[in-house]
């Protein structure tokens, strides 16, 4: 056995997002040569998969708590736990380690591999930037990252492995199980939520709301607290009535059925390297109208509506079209379903398997 100890913050605290979604993920699929040991900063969620076992330090939910927890706890954790690897989905590496380092990248950002694009970008509170500072360090010293081959490689990025592209088994699975109180049709939007990235997303929906907002409001999925505080305002602004509707913070469990739901994914926005929306998306064989960008075009390809520069006219057409055109839905989506015809639950276990095997021995 191979035990391997894994960051549950994101379990905790953002169930809903990419780094929470992988690492669900990565838990079903983990070969039985595994032993998964999960940190949890309190109790952990009654869904956590039963093969996992959680092990609780506690840390308050701030931006010091996360610090403390990230640099120091978890690296004494593998050492308390026995752990041969420390194995993260958040860009947040500790600076000091016992045992190597994984990182499989996930999180909405343009450079996802790169902390000092995020560090610069605007004034963080001193906490935020000595998290970044110390990530940026232990950056370093990774053993690995984990990439999707289905992804461009970064140029100049030491210790990457390719590994085969997954989602969590509930997006692939062919259950009728809905969520209830949806709305009969519906776009949805499942992705950053700073006040940026709501701005450039309502931009687009202003275009589109009053031709298919009536018939397809735009729901979104995974906002905090503090993004539905944020969103309040931005929604008197652009006066959209109810054509925009957050929804509730749900059992990651139940994001599959919410997918499968809708009309179209709607994302003008960075993608997540791991377990981001379009990957949900295409598992779910839906259409998708998206921002085009390098990493984009080489995910979804022709199976999505992807519009150059995010300009929000075309973003917005892009998305009325897929509506109200069927041949056009119909088509996306039988390529969404052809572009993940050949992604293998398997094939990702058992190159999880050899990375943790090979890097282990290096001890």
């Amino acid at each position: 056995m191979i035990p391997v100890l894994y960051d549950g913050w994101p379990l905790l605290h953002f169930p809903e997002s990419p780094e929470a979604l992988h690492l669900l993920a990565i838990l079903a699929l983990s070969p039985s040569e595994v032993q998964l040991l999960v940190a949890f900063p309190d109790s952990p969620p009654a869904w956590l998969p039963e093969n996992a076992q959680p092990c609780i330090h506690h840390a308050p939910d701030t931006l010091w708590g996360r610090f403390f927890w990230e640099q120091f706890w978890l690296p004494r954790l593998t050492r308390k736990l026995g752990a041969s690897l420390l194995h993260l989905t958040s860009p947040f590496p500790p600076l000091f380690s016992p045992v190597p380092v994984l990182l499989s990248p996930a999180g909405y950002t343009s450079n996802p591999l790169n902390t000092q694009a995020s560090f610069t970008r605007q004034k963080l509170p001193f906490a935020d930037r000595l998290r970044q500072s110390f990530a940026r360090g232990g950056f370093t010293s990774l053993a690995a990252i984990l990439w999707p081959t289905d992804l461009p490689t970064p140029v100049s990025t030491p210790r990457l492995i390719p590994l085969p592209p997954i989602v969590h088994p509930g997006f692939t699975s062919t259950s009728n199980a809905t969520f209830p109180g949806l709305p009969e049709t519906y776009i949805l939007y499942h992705g950053p939520a700073e006040q940026s990235d709501l701005r450039r997303l309502l931009d687009a929906w202003s275009w589109a709301s009053a031709s298919i907002g009536a018939t397809h409001p735009l729901l979104l999925l995974g906002l905090s607290e503090e993004a539905r505080v944020g969103l309040e305002p931005l929604l008197a602004e652009y006066d959209l009535g109810d054509t925009v509707r957050p929804l509730p913070q749900l059992n990651p469990l139940q994001v599959p059925s919410v997918y499968r739901q809708c009309a179209a994914l709607f994302h003008p926005a960075p993608i997540s390297p791991w377990a981001g929306s379009l990957q949900h998306a295409l598992a779910c064989g839906l259409p998708i109208v998206a921002a085009e960008n390098p990493l984009s075009d080489a995910l979804v390809g022709p199976a999505g509506y992807l519009v150059k520069g995010g300009d929000p006219r075309a973003l917005a057409a892009a998305l009325i079209t897929v509506v109200i055109e069927e041949h056009i839905s119909t088509s996306l989506s039988a390529l969404a379903n052809k572009r993940t015809s050949g992604w293998s639950s398997l094939d990702f276990s058992l190159a999880l398997l050899q990375v943790y095997r090979v890097i282990a021995s290096r001890r």
